[in-house]
């Protein structure tokens, strides 16, 4: 008679190779998922420097690269690279993670743009990145001045709401 308290290797073989399914499937998504929260991170510091930049410069009329002075402290692996004047700046932001060839730029003012591995803003206060949150290569799009506004030629920090809600915050709703 023949025991039956044990599996058969057939069996252990097929959940062996279930478990490869399922790593091989999920490898590569987690790395993915790691490499678009590292290109966040870097976009965030820009926009932060580009909020901070602006606020130096309402207080001192000239932008710089003391990032006490601004204020400014960048994310943990985040290293961020500042060239200032009195009338322009550039940023670049690479992670650790990466490596130098990857990385998010961004400039305003009369600064050149600093190119990050392909990536070149197109335009002032627009982060270019070498890759997007989609990890396709990143076209140039809507600029950090259109999606936070517009200020005196930088940024607006005032919270922008639907226009349904204007009379409603300056009283002047109908009734």
């Amino acid at each position: 008679m023949r025991d039956n308290n044990g599996f058969t290797v057939i069996e252990l073989l097929i959940v062996i190779v279930i478990i490869a399914i399922l790593a091989a499937i999920a490898i590569p998504k987690f790395s993915a998922t790691r490499e678009r929260a590292y290109f966040a991170a870097m976009e965030s510091d820009l926009k932060n420097l580009a909020s901070q930049q602006e606020i130096y410069y309402a207080d001192a009329y000239a932008y710089t690269t003391d990032t006490d002075a601004l204020a400014y402290r960048n994310s943990a692996g985040v290293t961020v690279t500042i060239v200032a004047s009195a009338s322009g700046w550039s940023g670049t932001a690479t992670h650790a993670a990466l490596g130098t060839s990857e990385g998010c730029s961004i400039y305003d003012g009369t600064a050149t743009p600093v190119a990050v591995g392909l990536s070149v803003p197109s335009r002032p206060r627009e982060i270019a990145c070498t890759k997007c949150l989609s990890g396709e290569l990143r076209e140039p799009g809507v600029s950090l001045q259109d999606t936070l506004g517009q200020g005196r030629g930088g940024l607006s920090l005032a919270p922008s709401f639907p226009s349904r809600f204007e009379g409603v915050l300056t009283g002047t709703e109908d009734r």
